[in-house]
């Protein structure tokens, strides 16, 4: 995605064995953990990575707002979510996604030590999307 869109400069959702960037925040401590909750700060001043867990995708998408942040945020193609129609209305992305890209169901996402979560099946079984949002 940084190849595709802009580098981003901070990772929001990691931790030190899945972070690829040298600033990032986790939930709780960690070494080289710049900060920890990335509710708590503002994104504004950033290129933004952002793949929250699902029960965070609302939260993140509110944060984006309030924030008048940019970033990449990559989500799964859920449209019964709570949060999809905050991203789309009738099949249109609204107006702050800017760009759309689908990943590959297959070897798109790389699972951490919890191997039982949703994200665990490869190929998964339903498409994920990731959407940059400029200022």
């Amino acid at each position: 995605m940084n190849a595709l869109w802009d580098k981003c400069t901070i990772y929001r959702f990691a931790s030190h064995y899945n972070s690829h960037h040298e600033r990032f925040n986790s939930n709780v401590w960690y070494p080289a953990t710049e900060k920890i909750d990335a509710f708590s700060q503002f994104w504004r001043n950033d290129m933004n990575w952002l793949v929250p867990p699902p029960s965070m995708i609302t939260k993140t998408l509110n944060k984006i707002k309030q924030d008048k942040a940019k970033g990449i945020l990559i989500i799964p193609v859920w449209k019964s979510a709570p949060y999809w129609p905050i991203i789309q209305k009738k099949d249109i992305f609204h107006e702050f996604i800017k760009n759309i890209h689908y990943l590959p169901q297959k070897d798109c996402i790389f699972t951490g030590d919890g191997k039982n979560g949703v994200f665990a099946d490869n190929p998964l079984k339903f498409k994920m999307v990731a959407t940059l949002k400029k200022q």
